[in-house]
């Protein structure tokens, strides 16, 4: 592949309700400085009631340019993602599911 590479993180993080506003404050640090980064074009939050469960299912999707291994490499490592863990993981009911996938360009198929 040649010129510019792209690609979207999907993350999907359940939590009790209750803990729905103690989860955006731990996560709204990190929040900032993601969307910060110069290689960041894209960070939605999205989250769902499950009422039934009593949960809160929590969907954060983000478009980076750059490639999948400069973003386990380089972006993953950043030091503020670690508070931000410290602060949610405790929160979470069952690990979260995580994926990275190159993105097509528009000229791309």
């Amino acid at each position: 592949m040649t010129g510019t590479e792209y690609l979207c993180v999907n993350a999907v993080i359940v939590i009790a309700s209750a803990d729905l506003e103690e989860f955006w404050k731990g996560f709204e640090d990190v929040f900032n400085k993601v969307i910060a980064e110069e290689e960041c074009t894209l960070f939605e939050r999205s989250y769902q009631e499950d009422k039934e469960n009593d949960e809160v299912i929590i969907r954060l999707f983000e478009a980076w340019t750059g490639t999948v291994e400069w973003f386990r490499e380089v972006q993953m490592n950043k030091p503020y993602y670690k508070p931000y863990l410290e602060a949610t993981q405790k929160l979470w009911r069952r690990d979260h599911e995580f994926k990275i996938a190159r993105r097509l360009g528009l000229s791309q198929y």
